[in-house]
């Protein structure tokens, strides 16, 4: 190979790395043969930022399913502070807690039902961990999984109220959900099969709890979720909060979902306010 052409390569290569470090990609525009540098759009560290990053703004509406005490609440707000929050837990203990700690929050609207596939009622298992309370009773194999084996021991069980997010909305006028984030403990394809006629109107972005071993008896798995979800025209974006604390595998985690209409980068940078994306031609071969 010509000495020249070699240092030519060696010095493109030199170039590609220092760019990547820095983040940012090179490509090449076959017919003017020119270079161009553009930043690289960072997924997967940070799920509120990756929300304003897809949605190019702050959410307006979000539907907070399973919210316990209200932290995740209160999470949303911090980040986006002019949304609107509705915010359903159905243990009525834990419902109290939530209206006490949201009570001066106004752009937080608690709702004391579950969301589900019917409306009606339902036994609600109510285990040692708050936390673990669920629509659905616990599977012989959860204490595998747990870093305290009695978490998900029954304490109590009681009646609850079970909505669809279909009939919700249509009841309270709501006509469009930025952010639906569920939280219910194994019950997150109930609730999305309740809301085949809001996800008809497009819900642009679902944060889910999604679980690769089973918690809870009947419990569908993150292979049925991302299923149910793709056929509706959603692609997952990242898993956050991982953690590896029982197995060195994956065996819950939280999952991003856009919707494919959001999901294809259409413009050159689609930068978040202060960011500088714009490309820049470094050379031409």
């Amino acid at each position: 190979m010509n000495i020249s052409v070699t240092v030519q390569l060696q010095t493109k290569e030199r170039i590609r790395r220092v760019c990547s470090r820095l983040g940012y990609n090179i490509g090449r525009d076959a017919a003017s043969g020119r270079y161009t540098l553009t930043r690289r759009r960072t997924l997967g560290s940070n799920y509120l930022a990756d929300i304003k990053r897809i949605l190019l703004k702050s959410p307006g509406c979000i539907f907070d399913v399973g919210a316990h005490e209200g932290d995740s609440a209160v999470t949303f707000l911090e980040a986006f502070p002019t949304a609107t929050i509705y915010s359903f837990e159905p243990d009525p203990d834990t419902y109290n807690r939530l209206q006490e700690n949201l009570k001066h929050k106004r752009q937080v609207h608690p709702v004391n039902s579950a969301l589900g596939h019917h409306d009606g009622t339902q036994l609600f298992f109510r285990n040692r961990s708050d936390q673990t309370n669920s629509l659905l009773s616990a599977a012989p194999t959860a204490r595998e999984f747990l870093t305290s084996n009695d978490l998900m021991d029954l304490r109590s069980t009681t009646t609850v109220a079970v909505r669809t997010l279909d009939s919700f909305c249509r009841e309270n006028g709501i006509s469009s959900i930025d952010l639906l984030k569920l939280d219910t403990q194994g019950y997150e394809l109930n609730v999305l099969n309740g809301a085949t006629e809001v996800l008809a109107r497009l819900v642009p972005l679902i944060y889910l709890e999604v679980s690769f071993v089973s918690y809870y008896d009947n419990q569908p798995l993150f292979p049925d979720v991302y299923s149910y979800l793709f056929t509706r025209g959603y692609r997952m974006t990242q898993l956050y909060e991982t953690g590896f604390q029982t197995h060195n595998y994956l065996v819950a985690a939280n999952a991003l979902f856009v919707h494919e209409s959001l999901g294809r980068v259409t413009r050159t940078h689609g930068a978040l306010p202060g960011e500088s994306d714009d490309r820049r031609m470094v050379w031409r071969s």
